[in-house]
């Protein structure tokens, strides 16, 4: 069973999305100093089932909600989304936009913060990246990520998508059929650009296994972790101004080298 477990400052509750065993998608929420309830979102809304393989549940400061995003058994993208006093709704991103479909499981949903806007990445049946985003008052649009960067396309479902506040980017990262990791990025009013982490910082190699991105805000520092192809855990991390680097994590012993200048 995939788990999907997130805050939500506006509403003022925590909550885990799931799908159970008739397909529909599920939430455990509470409140401060309140009971755990439980809501079956997909009777909630009508919306179509998912098919359990890919989704992703998070807070959209900007637009108030909390929303969570999946592929239905159609292979279309479908938002649930809710703000504070209001009832739970459904969109299909997939009809609404004219998107292509997704082809596996690479999946992330979250918001980003300097530019205001949500966004579900997906590879699609082409194996591109794509992503699906909208701004506060706007419709939903969706770029391919691949042919606007020329970025190499990824190999397998490896994949994630995360704000970076401190830098004021957001970011998709995945690995290619090289065993390379890709990050895909971009600061608001500029341009899609990627970079081949694994070149720039003589990284080990990664191949079908799973990988996460993620900001520490405390440390000013963006990273993306994962396990290579010799079961060691491998932290490739960057600060502002600074250069990438990657980080061995094995035994708890950390062994640091330096990536080339950024």
């Amino acid at each position: 069973m995939n788990l999907y477990g997130y805050d939500w400052p506006q509403g003022g509750t925590k909550q885990i999305a799931y799908v159970n065993g008739q397909s529909h998608m599920m939430e455990l929420f509470v409140g401060f100093g309140d009971l755990w309830q439980s809501a079956d979102l997909t009777v909630l809304t009508g919306a179509p089932p998912p098919d359990g393989s890919a989704f992703a549940g998070y807070a959209w400061s900007t637009g108030g909600t909390k929303q969570v995003a999946y592929r239905d058994q159609k292979s279309h993208i479908i938002e649930l989304f809710v703000a504070r006093d209001s009832p739970w709704q459904w969109v299909d991103l997939t009809a609404l936009t004219g998107a292509p479909p997704p082809g596996d499981s690479a999946f992330a949903g979250y918001a980003w913060s300097a530019g205001g806007t949500k966004q579900v990445v997906y590879r699609d049946q082409k194996s591109h990246i794509i992503e699906l985003f909208v701004a506060d008052g706007s419709p939903w649009r969706w770029v391919d990520l691949t042919a606007l960067t020329g970025a190499p396309p990824p190999g397998g479902p490896a994949l994630a998508g995360y704000d970076w506040p401190n830098g004021q980017t957001k970011q998709v990262a995945y690995v290619d059929d090289q065993g390379h990791v890709i990050e895909l990025f971009v600061a608001r009013g500029s341009p899609w650009q990627w970079v081949d982490l694994t070149a720039l910082t003589g990284a080990p190699l990664l191949h079908q296994k799973p990988l996460t991105g993620y900001a520490w805000v405390w440390g000013a520092t963006k990273q993306v972790a994962y396990v290579d192809d010799h079961g060691h855990m491998i932290e490739l991390h960057v600060g502002l101004s600074d250069q990438w680097r990657c980080s061995i994590l094995t035994a708890f012993k950390r062994h640091e080298a330096p990536g080339k200048p950024g």
